[in-house]
């Protein structure tokens, strides 16, 4: 990543907000500017980003430079209040200031009224100061470069209307093509655009941009984007390995310790446990922790017993599964036999519901990587089950004592949960195990008893042996396929050291030829040396007088 010119007066951590109309390349800027593919970036009419997503990487003087990636919020056909939940959200994520706002229009696009509108809406909700903090990145670069023309040849025959909008922004604008694979042109976009950044900090005495609304939502909790057709509480589920860190996670999106949570190889988390917190719309936010119960040490009575209890205390439904995996750990038959046994339990619309948590993230931070690093050397069966989750995934640091740090992990997670929520029409999973042990009890007692437990332990016995044959078949399954990899790895290896054998074969067959020829020629030139005097003599006789 490039590097940012290091001032002492600059923040410990820098963030930009990407800005504009659906279709301009929002996301594929913040990509260029992060070095990764971290936004999700195509070409749609309908934009890709659903809510704003935050992402960070580590500049060259250590600082974080932070980017949020907004949807096409001031775009004149988006709902009002999808527009306020937004902007709440994104001021929650840059709630210690915003250092620079990308405006980003598309040179192929004709500067018109909604281009316009992105500008205004920000001056009507932040006041004019915000001009201050505006930086234009025009992108399709490689658009006009086809065509021969520089940025100033696009500038100079733009309309009036652009022009009094980079005049308004102190004309700081620049080029992006986010298609190149030119690395030097991309370190060059990225150098000019953070150049930009320290200019704008120097104009504005090194302070970021915060009104009175950063001030007054700093001091809230971590809120949840409003929505009615959303339920009145939200239930997520921890799941994982016994030692991955499901409690420290629990605790993370709580903001308390709520969960006992301390390194132990043997797990801390002996019973499922349900802590809950209020929103700041003022739902109640539940989270279930429970013991590694899927673990193949673990006795099936105990597990039966763990279900039913986890089902009750989300007898409503569950909102979320969060899948949690370590860094540290290698991706095992056990993690592969967590997500098989939900499966196994509840049907492949589980699924629909995962969103896995990668703990650990100080551990990858301090190797200097990014969870994008970290997933494209993963193994082929984690990158397999990432593809079932729909590839939802986050990374959470538990150590970290950074609070701007902790409330970007909750809300990039609760922005996945609402566009769980949002893709399966706003209806929490719930199976018919729900019903039935809903209608069963008829208590609101998270607790059940252990005549109670027993009764539908019992009840459910078909269901347990019915999960335990197709997490079997499922194990089984997997085994297979993975013998069958290794063996054509085997085999590939084999028949590569048998070719690397014959190649060396035929090269020390091709090198004695080639000697044996050499020899032959030298010995030819040797007796053809021996047979020439003779022959001078008697071309050349002559008699002397």
């Amino acid at each position: 990543m490039m590097g940012l010119i290091q001032d002492a007066r600059m923040s410990s951590a820098l963030t930009l907000v990407l800005v504009g109309k659906t279709g301009n390349g929002k996301s594929a800027t913040g990509n260029s500017i992060l070095g990764t593919q971290s936004f999700e970036s195509r070409r749609s009419s309908s934009g890709v980003t659903v809510v704003s997503e935050l992402k960070a990487t580590k500049l060259e003087d250590g600082r974080m430079l932070n980017v949020i990636d907004t949807p096409g919020m001031f775009d004149p056909s988006v709902d009002p209040d999808f527009i306020r939940r937004e902007i709440v959200g994104c001021i929650h994520m840059a709630r210690d200031g915003i250092h620079a706002v990308l405006v980003v229009f598309s040179i192929c696009n004709r500067f018109s009224e909604e281009e316009q509108a992105v500008v205004y809406s920000l001056v009507a909700l932040f006041g004019t100061k915000i001009y201050d903090y505006m930086i234009v990145v025009f992108t399709s670069g490689d658009e006009l470069e086809a065509e021969g023309k520089s940025l100033e040849d696009f500038l100079s025959g733009c309309s009036q209307s652009l022009k009094q909008i980079l005049g308004l922004c102190g004309n700081r604008c620049v080029l992006f093509d986010n298609r190149t694979k030119d690395e030097s042109k991309k370190g060059r976009q990225v150098q000019q655009i953070l150049a930009y950044v320290k200019m704008v900090l120097e104009n504005n005495d090194w302070e970021p941009y915060a009104s009175e609304m950063f001030a007054e939502l700093k001091v809230k909790p971590i809120m949840v984007h409003y929505d009615a057709r959303m339920s009145s509480a939200l239930t997520l589920v921890l799941v994982g390995k016994t030692g991955n860190g499901k409690s420290a996670t629990g605790n993370s999106i709580l903001g308390t310790q709520s969960f006992e949570s301390r390194r132990s190889s043997s797990g801390v988390t002996v019973v499922s446990e349900l802590k809950a917190t209020k929103l700041e719309d003022g739902r109640m936010l539940n989270v279930i922790d429970t013991p590694g119960m899927f673990d193949p040490s673990v006795d099936p009575d105990f597990i039966r017993r763990e279900i039913v209890g986890c089902i009750h205390m989300a007898r409503d439904g569950i909102h979320a599964v969060l899948v949690v995996f370590s860094i540290c750990n290698r991706f095992s038959e056990e993690e592969q036999a967590v997500i098989y046994s939900l499966v196994a339990l509840f049907g492949t619309k589980i699924y629909d519901y995962m969103i896995v948590v990668f703990t650990s993230g100080d551990e990858l931070e301090a190797e200097g990587k990014s969870l994008e690093d970290f997933l494209s050397g993963c193994s082929q069966s984690l990158k397999q089950i990432l593809g079932l989750c729909g590839n939802r995934c986050v990374l959470f640091d538990n150590r970290t004592k950074d609070e701007s740090k902790k409330g970007r992990q909750v809300q990039q997670l609760l922005a996945y949960v609402k566009m769980r929520l949002e893709n399966n029409d706003w209806e929490p999973y719930a199976s018919e195990m729900f019903a039935e042990l809903k209608e069963f009890t008829q208590s609101e007692k998270l607790l059940l008893t252990e005549t109670q437990l027993k009764r539908l332990i019992e009840m459910f016995e078909s269901k347990f042996i019915e999960m335990e044959l197709k997490l079997q078949k499922l194990l089984e399954k997997e085994r297979a396929a993975r013998v069958k990899l290794e063996k054509k790895a085997r085999e590939a290896e084999k028949k590569h050291e048998e070719d690397i054998k014959q190649l060396k074969e035929e090269l020390a067959k091709a090198k004695a030829e080639a000697k044996a020829k050499a020899k032959a020629r030298a010995k030819a030139e040797a007796e053809k040396g021996k047979k020439s005097p003779e022959v001078v003599s008697k071309g050349w006789s002559c008699v002397i007088l």
